[in-house]
């Protein structure tokens, strides 16, 4: 043990070990005799000021735990001055102050509440065109865009180029030249009928198609191989990774969908204009349904037949919809009636149209 043979704990040499290594606590107290736990170089406490009583215990008569060393004060925080605020670190309060460190100014209204503004943004909807006729125009700009933004987005010369020659060859082949392609499709029609059932006496002569001349392609530019609209969806990718991307050069690119609408109540959207006429079949008539699908998924079509329920026949995403289904009685004529509607995302989001009557014969 480290104490005497009278039990007190003696530190006047400055350590805390005697002679016979020994710490006798026999009366349950750390103190000398007058009650105080004298440490000559300063540590702990002064005379004047003391952790004990003669007892051996703790006495703390305003309640505030403190350590002492020589004259200056040290503090545990205590809470908020009346006015409600907080002393700062260095306004150079002391233990009786009775205040926390904090700033000065402390703001008003509830602790809990959540002043964090949130950014509410719409989904978007996919931003390459949905209509065919519209993506000339978007590889066009596309290949515009690419020239002017390319080198903010730190993509190589050459990465602009092929993908500038990517859209350009797309926006020739699915705007001029398709468009060229499809006039000529009748003069061909014509031409062979004229070869097959014409009359008059000279030369048959096939007629000959003029291609609109193809875009001049950025120099340096590899040769356009297929597959130019894939590699245009992984350019595109590449581009939103890039770090000076943004959601303005996404948008000038043509690269970021328009806002889409929130979605709409069955009710709110108009149902499938729909046109139901009997065709010649092998054996019986079959009902052709022409639809107009506006940009929806699918159109989903029922059927009724005598005095039957309606019944689902089928959808299709593809105008027309053939209904092949044989006769209910093979040698009698029958009144069918048919009814559509919209299917989005495995969805109904429309009404049904109103009901059309076919009669359909053997």
């Amino acid at each position: 043990n480290l104490s005497q043979p009278d039990g007190n704990l003696d530190l006047s040499d400055g350590n805390l070990s005697q002679p016979d290594g020994k710490l006798d606590l026999s009366d349950g107290n750390l103190s000398q005799p007058d009650g105080n736990l004298d440490l000559p170089d300063g540590n702990l406490s002064q005379p004047d000021d003391n952790l004990s009583q003669p007892d051996g215990k703790f006495d703390l008569p305003d309640s505030q735990p403190r350590l002492q060393r020589g004259t200056e004060a040290r503090c545990i925080p205590q809470p908020f001055q009346e006015d409600g605020t907080m002393g700062l670190w260095s306004s150079g309060l002391t233990y009786s102050s009775g205040i926390l460190w904090g700033p000065a100014d402390q703001p008003s209204g509830s602790k809990n509440k959540n002043n964090k503004s949130k950014l509410h943004t719409m989904k978007r909807d996919k931003f390459y065109p949905r209509r065919r006729a519209e993506r000339p125009e978007w590889h066009s700009n596309i290949a515009a865009k690419l020239i002017i933004h390319g080198p903010t987005l730190t993509l190589t010369p050459a990465a602009i180029n092929n993908g500038v020659a990517d859209n350009l060859t797309l926006a020739y082949g699915l705007g001029d030249w398709k468009t060229n392609l499809y006039e000529m499709g009748p003069a061909g029609t014509a031409s062979l009928v004229d070869l097959e059932s014409g009359t008059g006496g000279d030369p048959f002569v096939f007629p000959t198609y003029t291609a609109p001349p193809p875009p001049t392609l950025p120099v340096g530019a590899d040769p356009v191989l297929p597959g130019a609209l894939d590699r245009t969806f992984l350019l595109i990718k590449e581009i939103k990774a890039k770090a000076t991307y943004t959601l303005t050069i996404g948008l000038d690119m043509g690269i970021v969908g328009p806002e889409a609408p929130p979605a709409e109540n069955p009710g709110d959207v108009t149902p499938p204009r729909i046109t139901v006429t009997a065709i010649a079949g092998d054996t019986f008539q079959y009902a052709r349904c022409k639809f107009i699908r506006d940009e929806h998924q699918n159109v989903q079509f029922q059927s009724r037949r005598g005095t039957g329920d309606w019944e689902d026949i089928g959808m299709s995403n593809k105008s027309p919809f053939i209904d092949t289904r044989p006769l209910l009685v093979p040698t009698q004529a029958e009144i069918r009636e048919y009814r559509a509607r919209f299917i989005d995302d495995n969805l109904p989001s429309s009404g049904w149209c109103d009901v059309t009557k076919v009669a359909i014969a053997p």
